[in-house]
């Protein structure tokens, strides 16, 4: 019954790569993304008058939180797609530590930069207005 439907045929160009990008799953994690924070921008209203455009936007967006399922599950199979495209490789998983490495560091330690900074020159501006007001 099964042998019939054509993606259960064997394909006589080899097995299936997913290697492929797929831009449809990054807009579905994007809007993923923007479930969870405007869940978390318009839920954090607090109580509102029943049939106000905030109340309908809270029930709107009540969902908004599975947006983080969501996002960690193609996370996942995008992940295990890189790791199934790399199975022959030599270097397995050092090849794929090191991609996520120089994806993820780089970005992580700017953003501690960023921080570091904003806090060193937020010390200094109240220092000089506090010098200032006397």
């Amino acid at each position: 019954m099964t042998a019939n439907l054509p993606l259960l045929k064997e394909d006589p160009r080899g097995p299936l790569k997913l290697s492929r990008h797929i831009p449809e799953l990054d807009g579905i994690r994007g809007i993923a993304i923007r479930s969870v924070l405007s869940f978390h921008y318009i839920s954090m209203e607090g109580v509102t008058a029943p049939g106000s455009i905030t109340d309908r936007l809270q029930r709107l967006v009540i969902l908004g939180g599975t947006g983080v399922d969501l996002f960690f599950v193609l996370s996942g199979f995008l992940i295990g797609g890189t790791l199934l495209d790399a199975k022959d490789s030599p270097r397995y998983f050092g090849t794929f530590y090191a991609r996520r490495f120089f994806r993820i560091f780089p970005i992580y330690y700017a953003w501690i930069g960023a921080y570091i900074l904003v806090v060193v020159f937020e010390r200094a501006l109240l220092r000089f207005g506090h010098r200032c007001s006397y």
